[in-house]
């Protein structure tokens, strides 16, 4: 069939552009503000998602693990202490930095040991808290305290463990305080006897897996595992001298006024609880710059 003559462009888009009239022209009406209260539901519900969602987003990344929060400025808020001087303790209250100390903390006196006098640990502070009588320049001294059975206690330990095995600088004194009764006391003096035989690190990591009950078929088990004498060190478990040792570092945390497990002395910066990474690393870099700990240098 043949075509008619095509219109131009221009008149087909001004043909469909004209609007199409079905009675008398209308003003187009105009819309009523709608109120919040008329609002329908799922409107409020929405906003009420969005902002539950950003304050989660913000407690997020607040209590995020140190891999996020090492980006985020540390702020430490430090509180004077009168014994020993010098010393200064990191306020609880910033609970951002500190890992709740209270949940899984062990309590209570420890065992029954030889009294120490604290005037004696205070005269020799160094030797006592971070086993050497004087801390190089550039050095890091950090004392923990903590039982095998603390939950917390495991975790800080194997931390600290890796800062010492990569980090020359930074020197961890090991204390043993048990806490949680019997087993605790037990454990303790087994990780001791072995140190006497060179075995201490191996044996600290061993029990700071948890999951184990220190009986006698337990810890000579775990002496032939790391290449220790079974016999001496059974035998070295009740020598006069870790009672000694248990009682100076029960002594230690009396005198640091440490609520339970863990404990720790950084440089000259007493932390009841846990440190999480980022925390534990600015503190070092903090106590290095801050020069010697008093009474060390």
């Amino acid at each position: 069939m043949g075509q008619g003559p095509r219109r131009p462009p221009g008149e087909r888009a001004r043909r469909r552009a004209r609007p199409r009239r079905h009675g008398p022209l209308q003003a187009p009406r105009r819309r009523r503000p709608v109120s919040d209260a008329e609002k329908p539901p799922v409107s409020r519900g929405r906003r009420a998602l969005v902002a539950a969602g950003a304050a989660a987003a913000i407690i997020a990344v607040w209590n995020a693990p140190g891999v996020v929060r090492r980006f985020l400025p540390q702020r430490f808020d430090f509180e004077p202490v009168e014994t020993p001087p010098g010393f200064r303790r990191l306020a609880r209250g910033d609970a951002s930095r500190v890992v709740d100390p209270f949940i899984g903390i062990g309590g209570g006196e420890g065992p029954a040991a030889p009294d120490i006098d604290p005037a004696s640990l205070v005269a020799d502070l160094c030797r006592a808290l971070f086993r050497f009588e004087q801390v190089e320049s550039g050095v890091v001294p950090v004392a923990s305290f903590s039982d095998y059975f603390c939950p917390h206690c495991r975790v800080l330990t194997r931390r600290l463990a890796a800062i010492a095995e990569t980090d020359p600088s930074v020197r961890v004194a090991w204390h043993e305080w048990p806490l949680f009764g019997r087993m605790s006391e037990v454990a303790a003096r087994a990780a001791l006897a072995a140190r006497r035989q060179g075995a201490y690190p191996a044996f600290q990591a061993a029990l700071s897996r948890g999951g184990f009950l220190p009986t006698p078929e337990f810890i000579r088990s775990l002496a032939e595992r790391i290449d220790v004498d079974p016999d001496r060190l059974v035998a070295d478990m009740d020598d006069p001298g870790i009672d000694r040792e248990i009682a100076e570092s029960t002594a230690l945390a009396r005198l640091f006024r440490f609520p339970g497990t863990p404990g720790l002395v950084v440089g000259r910066t007493l932390v009841d609880g846990a440190l999480d990474d980022a925390a534990l690393a600015a503190l070092i870099a903090r106590e290095r710059a801050d020069g010697p700990v008093p009474g060390c240098a």
